[in-house]
């Protein structure tokens, strides 16, 4: 419902891929306000369950006589069988509608938490808003099969972030929940590689979960330590390689990296690769220097590249 000077301004665009028996869609638009009411809602007969993630902006969620506020970050729920008069800043938001079926058998009585805000502090909210994230992005390349990971594991996330904590109790966590947070916890190591703080300790503290879970989330990939270990040592042999780092030594790549002892480092680094740290740069560098050698060559017998060519040959 637009002000006359706002005729003309309003703009919105929207993107939605079909999961199975879920829709997850994309937003974006222009300050709003959305109104149902219950005329509308006997009209449509929608009787489905949103997960409203805000990625920009926010909303005044006016429900009855309670009005919530959700900002960037925070999941609103909002059940289509009730009536809401919200207004929207300018925003952006992914949302997730459910059949109130599914989310009533892993949340009875679901329809109590409409107009709830799922914070972004919570661990539960977090993994529920990457997961959404992640789904739509990789959405085109889904299949069936696919979907219905999806829809439990969003199910699962939404059960976890309303159960009345901020953690997740042990053996409450199913088997597409378990993959979601051992993504996330692969990605966060990833992430903060320089960090000395990823021990199973400060990882169950992130992620809202006991260190024994973490434990075992990361057994199979040999354990919080050995894989913290191992991509460092990966990225190291990366950048010892890589010409952007040449203006580094050899232990500023390793403190940079999160090694905290250059013994330590060196001895890892050669039981890993068979070489130390010195020769593996040097290796790197002649390999480098060989490739160089090579396209240089292949210009010089062939002087009439078009420009196209010559362009691709510099960049691979």
């Amino acid at each position: 419902m637009p002000r006359l000077e706002d005729v003309g301004e309003f703009h919105a665009t929207f993107k939605l891929y079909n999961f199975g028996q879920s829709v997850l869609g994309e937003l974006d638009s222009s300050a709003a306000r959305y109104l149902r009411s219950r005329k509308k809602i006997l009209s449509d007969g929608l009787d489905s369950i949103l997960l409203q993630l805000f990625l920009e902006g926010g909303v005044r969620f006016g429900s009855g006589t309670q009005t919530t506020y959700a900002e960037k970050g925070d999941i609103v729920v909002f059940d289509l069988n009730r009536p809401v008069d919200n207004f929207n800043t300018t925003f952006k938001h992914l949302t997730m509608m459910m059949p109130r079926e599914m989310m009533d058998a892993a949340i009875p009585n679901i329809s109590r938490w409409h107009g709830h805000v799922l914070p972004h502090q919570n661990p539960a909210a977090r993994l529920l808003r990457d997961l959404m994230i992640s789904s739509f992005e990789m959405a085109p390349r889904f299949d069936t099969e696919a979907g219905r990971h999806v829809e439990s594991a969003t199910v699962a996330l939404a059960a976890a972030a309303m159960s009345g904590n901020a953690t997740f109790a042990e053996g409450a966590v199913d088997e597409d929940v378990e993959s979601v947070l051992t993504y996330q916890i692969k990605r966060h190591i990833r992430t903060h590689l320089g960090s000395e703080d990823l021990t199973p300790e400060a990882l169950a503290k992130a992620f809202g979960v006991s260190r024994s879970q973490i434990y075992r989330l990361m057994e199979p990939l040999g354990g919080v330590a050995s894989y913290v270990r191992q991509l460092r040592l990966q990225r190291c042999m990366n950048e010892l390689g890589d010409p952007r780092f040449a203006h580094l030594n050899v232990s500023e790549i390793a403190y940079r990296s999160g090694f905290t002892h250059l013994t330590t480092f060196n001895r890892s680094f050669r039981e890993t690769f068979g070489m130390t740290p010195s020769e593996a740069r040097e290796k790197n560098r002649h390999a480098h220097l060989s490739a160089l050698s090579e396209k240089n060559e292949r210009f010089r017998r062939n002087p009439v590249l078009r420009h196209h060519e010559w362009f691709r040959q510099i960049g691979s």
